[in-house]
């Protein structure tokens, strides 16, 4: 019976998260677990209540969504159909590719920019299809993998300007874009941490 319990909640968790967000601050919530279609009807909704109107959803939407892009030039079936639903009702969606050097994507860091722009791109271009002028946030967080070790790097000092490329890459496609500074790759707190933090804000 826990077990049910459980499978049943895990389901409607992302209209659990909407709920306490939008119950607990006045601030743009942006959302990235409203991944298939009958998810984003429900978020939709939740957008009417707060906004009051379709024109006020549309002129300031109190909710944005953030849906990956499947590596290597792929979408995730799911987040394309809420996409199109958000977009719809002009909810801004994002998308981030999550390419990973020597994995899903080249090992060279032009080839595995080129790579994740695409994904990115192709998604963009399908939204602007269905529904001309729906606001887009495009969003590169390519990363390393290191195949000896087994380990995913995040960020280091070497690569920091993957991600400055990739907001100039948005800035060529006309677009706005999320400008991410993740976590470092450093093992312990110290000069590392927080060079590396501090080297991607500039």
């Amino acid at each position: 019976m826990a077990n049910c319990h459980r499978s049943r909640f895990s389901k409607t968790t992302p209209l659990h998260e909407l709920d306490a967000a939008f119950n607990n601050t006045v601030k743009h919530v942006q959302t990235e677990t409203v991944m298939d279609r009958q998810m984003a009807e429900y978020a939709i909704e939740n957008c009417h209540v707060i906004a009051g109107s379709k024109e006020s959803l549309r002129q300031r939407p109190p909710l944005s969504s953030l849906i990956c892009t499947i590596a290597p030039l792929a979408q995730d079936r799911d987040g394309m159909e809420a996409a199109l639903v958000l977009a719809r009702e002009g909810i801004p969606v994002g998308f981030m590719s999550m390419a990973n050097a020597g994995s899903t994507g080249p090992a060279t860091i032009p080839g595995l920019l080129a790579i994740a722009d695409a994904e990115i791109v192709a998604a963009l271009v399908l939204l602007q299809m269905a529904y001309p002028g729906t606001p887009v946030l495009p969003l590169v967080d390519a990363r390393h993998h290191e195949p000896a070790h087994r380990r995913i790097h995040e960020y280091t000092l070497g690569d920091r300007h993957r991600y400055a490329i990739g907001v100039e890459l948005a800035h060529m496609w006309g677009v706005p874009t999320l400008a991410a500074v993740f976590g470092p790759d450093a093992q312990t707190p110290g000069w590392q941490s927080a060079a590396e933090v501090a080297q991607g804000l500039c």
